[in-house]
């Protein structure tokens, strides 16, 4: 019976380690980060983007001149060359994107920018202060996931 125990912890930690890295994501380019908070949400990058192990908040001018900004899942290469960026970008909207601008982060919802806004009530428990890096690999898992875990864990002994 310990051993079905153990299994199943180490089983569900590789789960929760595998299920991948979080960030804030606001669907669609906003014409200001204010306007990028007010739509945001939780993104798993594993469904978003694919890869995907920072966090960022973006802006670029898009083919009609204006100044859009954004917030998702990105990739480390990204974060490393605002040329990179601009090149994905320019694939993904068109050619003409010019002026990319990234800062990224690499910590699970890192990307949510406290100079713009308070953290919304619905997210403050995943509200921290977190350090921008540039290409720095850090992976998490949220507490509550090793804390599910070990209430399951414990379930099974009895």
């Amino acid at each position: 019976m310990k051993g079905l125990v153990f299994i199943t912890a180490i089983l569900c930690f590789w789960v929760t380690y595998a299920g991948g890295f979080n960030c804030y994501l606001c669907k669609g380019m906003q014409s200001s980060l204010q306007a990028c908070d007010d739509k945001i949400q939780k993104a798993h990058c594993s469904t978003h983007a694919k890869g995907a192990d920072r966090c960022g908040i973006f802006s670029f001018f898009n083919t009609s001149g204006i100044r859009v900004y954004g917030k998702s899942c990105v990739y480390e290469r990204f974060c490393e060359s605002a040329e990179e960026f601009c090149k994905s970008v320019s694939q993904d909207f068109g050619k003409g994107i010019t002026g990319c601008e990234i800062k990224c982060c690499s910590e699970e919802y890192c990307n949510y920018d406290s100079n713009t806004v308070s953290v919304p009530k619905q997210f403050a428990d995943d509200s921290e202060d977190c350090g921008w890096v540039d290409g720095s690999v850090s992976q998490g898992v949220s507490g509550f996931l090793h804390g599910a875990c070990a209430l399951y864990a414990m379930a099974m002994v009895k």
